[in-house]
């Protein structure tokens, strides 16, 4: 819990206070050294610390948690707080719900594992190394990192957006994670069924039910808009143009140069620097270039336009109420993309109507002009 020098500034002992109620003096004084009995009782609790991490809690400390049956009695301190539970010999740690005053059931405590990482400055419970097929041969080498507790197809969403994937891939990739991470987990707020939708295929995990009271929710009732944000950083949107340029070299309507190049880097820059759209502006190219992308380009080449036009409808200057007209016909040629799908499409067909949904969700959010158009689009709709 706290670590503190004692003694001279020059050579200070350290004296520790550790959650084991024990307090531990460190020094470099050989005449000060405890004897070597007390060292190697001292390097077997450490041992025997690091072991109880991998494996989990013993028998002996789940038999000293609270049991189960009995959570009823035990009143959470605020909404969210996470407390452990014995039930039926089995450590489990359960999440307190204010609004149905009652403990959630979370998922079997566990010890560490070896697949802990980071994945671009983030901490993860797992990390694993994917392969992904490119369509001029050989193979990109991603990495995926996933929290125990997580939705799969939430993460695997994620990895998909974050590395411009094939929306067709979500199954296959919420699958591998499963697989390599357990299922010994479960997710709060996934469907029990498995079968509507997108939600996870049949047999996996379903959100527990609280005992004798309704069920909470992350999302419902929804007290706001639903924001897809993701993407808005220099690496994300550096991989969107890169796609725009790459498509924009085949189009049969592509982009003049003054719109593909640098009118394209501005809007890019201004986009990334989430942390000056109160005080930056919008270039019009910039504007312009993604207007006429999704205008002109079908459905297998618009994607990634549509991906620009979500992270940019969230910037107060894009979505002001000037940009009325603008936003009416970006969201107009966004939905006749969606109509002019036929069955069977593309892969990179599918990711439209998911792309123009999450554009309207985004313009609710954006300014009165983004808003207002959304709202004449769901009417026409």
């Amino acid at each position: 819990w706290r670590v503190s020098p004692v003694g001279p500034s020059g050579c200070p002992d350290f004296i520790s206070a550790c959650h084991d109620g024990h307090i531990r003096i460190f020094t470099r004084d050989p005449s000060r050294f405890a004897s070597s009995e007390a060292i190697a009782g001292f390097e077997k609790a450490v041992a025997e610390s690091r072991a109880s991490r991998s494996t989990g809690p013993s028998p002996e400390e789940i038999a000293k948690l609270p049991q189960w049956e009995m959570n009823a009695l035990t009143r959470g301190r605020s909404e969210g707080q996470v407390q452990v539970f014995n039930k039926s010999g089995v450590a489990i740690a359960a999440q307190w719900s204010e609004s149905s005053g009652t403990w959630i059931e979370v998922g079997e405590v566990t010890g560490t594992n070896e697949n802990a990482g980071t994945v671009d400055g983030a901490r993860y419970d797992h990390v694993f190394d994917v392969e992904v097929e490119v369509p001029a041969g050989g193979v990109r080498k991603l990495k995926i990192g996933y929290n125990n507790g997580e939705n799969p197809f939430v993460v695997a969403q994620k990895f998909i957006d974050d590395n411009m994937l094939s929306q067709g891939d979500l199954a296959q990739i919420a699958d591998y994670i499963r697989q390599r991470a357990g299922a010994s987990a479960p997710t709060l707020g996934m469907d029990a069924g498995g079968g509507g939708g997108g939600g996870p295929p049949a047999g996996f995990p379903s959100a527990p039910v609280p005992m004798d009271a309704s069920p909470s929710y992350d999302h419902i009732p929804m007290r706001g808009y639903k924001t897809f944000d993701s993407g808005a950083d220099p690496k994300g949107l550096s991989r969107v143009v890169s796609k725009v340029r790459e498509l924009n070299a085949s189009s049969p309507r592509p982009l003049p140069p003054s719109l593909a190049d640098d009118a394209l880097d501005s809007l890019a820059s201004v986009l990334a620097a989430t942390s000056r759209y109160h005080s930056s502006s919008v270039p019009d190219a910039g504007l312009e270039a993604v207007r006429r992308m999704v205008a002109d380009w079908d459905a297998a080449s618009a994607f990634p336009a549509l991906d620009l036009a979500r992270i940019a409808v969230l910037h107060p200057d894009a979505s002001s109420s000037g940009r009325r007209g603008y936003w009416d016909d970006v969201l107009s040629s966004a939905m006749g993309l969606c109509e002019s799908l036929g069955p069977g499409g593309c892969r990179s067909e599918v990711a439209v109507p998911m792309l123009t949904m999450r554009l309207v969700a985004n313009s609710y959010r954006g300014g009165p002009g983004s808003s207002s158009s959304a709202g004449a689009a769901a009417e026409r709709a």
